[in-house]
């Protein structure tokens, strides 16, 4: 006798259900990884969304559980009632048969296969419910991480509008001051084009004492060359007058000299005088009647 202790009732009820499981965990993923756009879920949507997951993989693993125990406790209480049932007829057969004892098998390899099967299942569906919870709350995190970068984001934001706004009234006051420059330029070249008649009459003027200073320097020009042609004349006078001077140096050489030797000489004079003055007046003094004679 063949027992199969799991039912297509539930088998069809469990494969659509995994195939339910698997085409959410699959659609969540698509949406998890092809979401190019990142749009920041609620944490509170995402914690619920795990703990509805949590609470769905409870349910299914009890439920799994129970049902696999009722149908094991199926499968031995139909193992004990057909044990006795043979017994019993064993017991009648044996009557009247004499003695012979017939051999009876139950098969429970193809429903412990199938069992065991089904729990692989369930094992591979709980593996990707937990996956598909580690993926959110690596999506929480990831989110958690982008708040965080967009509120730098937000701050650095603002200091740079700050700094714009700064530097766009610095541009304003620039532009303020280059306006007015531009008026009082304008005024400037007004009065600039204004004068430029005065102007031309005074290059006009400027041009004729520029002609009268040609001339005037051609004038010099000659001079210049007829000085240049008297230089050696004047050189050669000078040299002359360096000879003549060079003689007459000489010459007051020898005069200074000589005059040295007059004033010697006068001096000597002067000295004999005095000498021959100071005598006579002794003798006047000393025999004046033979002067007087």
């Amino acid at each position: 006798m063949n027992y199969s202790p799991t039912s297509n009732y539930g088998m069809s009820q469990y494969l659509s259900t995994h195939h339910d499981s698997k085409r959410n965990s699959s659609s969540k993923k698509s949406f998890i990884v092809q979401n190019p756009k990142k749009e920041f879920l609620s944490e509170a949507f995402v914690k619920k969304t795990i703990e509805d997951l949590e609470t769905q993989v409870s349910t299914k693993v009890k439920t799994l559980r129970k049902s696999q125990y009722s149908q094991l406790a199926s499968v031995i209480k139909q193992s004990q009632e057909s044990t006795l049932n043979n017994q019993k007829q064993r017991r009648g057969k044996s009557a009247s048969y004499g003695g012979q004892r017939p051999k009876y098998t139950v098969n429970y390899s193809g429903s412990l296969q199938e069992m065991t099967k089904n729990l692989v299942i369930y094992d591979q569906l709980c593996q990707i419910k937990k996956n598909e919870k580690d993926e959110l709350v690596n999506l929480i995190k990831q989110q958690k991480l982008d708040i965080k970068h967009s509120k730098q984001n937000a701050r650095s934001a603002i200091a740079v509008e700050s700094d714009l706004f700064r530097e766009s009234n610095k541009i304003t006051k620039v532009i303020k001051r280059k306006n007015n420059d531009c008026f009082f330029f304008e005024k400037e070249i007004s009065e600039i084009t204004a004068q430029i008649p005065e102007l031309r009459q005074g290059i006009e003027e400027y041009k004729a004492l520029n002609e009268e200073l040609k001339k005037r320097i051609d004038q010099e020009r000659e001079v210049m060359e007829e000085e240049q042609a008297l230089i050696p004349k004047l050189l050669s006078a000078i040299d002359e007058i360096q000879y003549q001077k060079d003689r007459l140096s000489t010459e007051i050489v020898k005069q200074q000299k000589l005059k040295e030797r007059l004033n010697q000489d006068i001096i000597k004079l002067i000295c004999e005088s005095n000498s021959l003055f100071k005598r006579t007046e002794k003798n006047v003094m000393n025999k004046p009647q033979q002067f007087v004679q």
